[in-house]
């Protein structure tokens, strides 16, 4: 499991790195991070119901850690992290477009694949035409590089959304799955409606076919 967790982490960076900017300096990073945390203080209607203490020890400790984000996209990943905290989901940090445009969601190359939560599971709801036989509308993913749907939301996926509600955090975890950079590699194990379990690996780049 931990040589899986490695390669993935590595393959990741890889293709972050290359795709990502570096615009902010490691002054802007401190003073954005600040600038929330004093808003949320001064502004957040449910403060009362956030651990102070623990809210104020994580600002802390991303002060240093913002300022050793490698690009744009590590530093939004810890601001979105620390607004998760919120638990709201009116209250969030978004990525700027020019990396938002670059995530691709549903577009595997030949595959185009979108998935929902139903019933807390990962449901492949619409797929592209000339891939339905080999992977149905129905189909369940039961893993994301070996490990289980629902720990990989835990680890991977859930520690970055804001919500107030296990079920839509459920949901918005679920559809963002599968999110990621042209070139990133994920090692799927899906269940399709007559039970028979495949393996495939899909790779994020733009697909042609609209499903």
């Amino acid at each position: 499991m931990k040589q899986v967790l490695i390669f993935v982490l590595i393959l990741f960076t890889f293709y972050t790195f290359g795709q990502v900017p570096s615009t902010l300096t490691p002054a802007e990073k401190v003073y954005g991070l600040s600038k929330f945390w004093q808003e949320v203080n001064y502004n957040f209607v449910y403060l009362n119901r956030v651990d102070q203490l623990k809210w104020d020890s994580a600002y802390l400790s991303l002060i240093d850690k913002v300022q050793k984000t490698e690009n744009d996209y590590e530093y939004y990943r810890l601001m979105k992290q620390f607004c998760a905290m919120l638990k709201d989901g009116h209250t969030n940090i978004d990525f700027p477009e020019n990396i938002q445009s670059k995530l691709l969601k549903t577009m595997f190359g030949d595959y185009r694949i979108f998935i929902e939560n139903i019933e807390h599971k990962a449901i492949i709801t619409h797929i592209n035409p000339t891939k339905k036989d080999i992977l149905p509308p129905g189909s369940e993913i039961i893993s994301v590089n070996n490990i289980p749907v629902k720990e990989y939301l835990a680890q991977f996926v859930f520690p970055y959304i804001s919500s107030s509600t296990n079920h839509v955090l459920e949901d918005m975890a679920t559809i963002d799955m599968l999110q990621g950079f042209e070139g990133e590699q994920y090692n799927l194990k899906i269940k399709k409606p007559d039970n028979v379990i495949i393996e495939l690996v899909v790779k994020h780049s733009k697909c042609s076919e609209t499903a």
